[in-house]
């Protein structure tokens, strides 16, 4: 346990600012922070909290760019729709640290993406519909 007797704040990717105030209390419980799925992502596959990928809405022509830190497969798919799936799998032996991955259909999945740790994935929607990249 630790004891804190000061004002704290937590500064969430987003921009939402938590103030905390400990007066001579002990901190027994941790604090979170939800972003609307931004902030420090959960483990591949792993439940609850901040989701690795969740590019909210991007028309056509736009982008959606993100960085993988660690090594593993993190799957996906497009909230509008279904068929859309897909997955980035993050390791050492990946050929590249920059992959685009074009989308093309909204009736097929995503193409494959392979990238290296601290490498990031770029999408790029070619189609005349919104989509998005969130994940599993």
């Amino acid at each position: 346990m630790l004891t804190f007797d000061e004002e704290l704040f937590m500064t969430c990717k987003g921009g939402t600012r938590l103030a905390v105030v400990l007066l001579a209390a002990t901190l027994a419980a941790a604090a979170s922070c939800s972003s609307g799925g931004y902030g420090n992502p959960t483990s591949p596959g792993g439940s609850g909290g901040p989701r690795e990928l969740n590019s909210g809405d991007f028309g056509p022509g736009g982008t959606f760019e993100h960085r993988f830190a660690a090594a593993g497969t993190f799957n996906y798919h497009c909230v509008h729709h279904a068929p859309m799936t897909g997955s980035v799998v993050v390791s050492a032996t990946a050929p590249d640290t920059l992959v685009g991955v074009d989308i093309a259909s909204s009736t097929t999945p995503f193409p494959a993406a392979n990238v290296k740790p601290g490498g990031r994935v770029v999408w790029t929607n070619g189609t005349n519909m919104v989509h998005t990249v969130t994940s599993n």
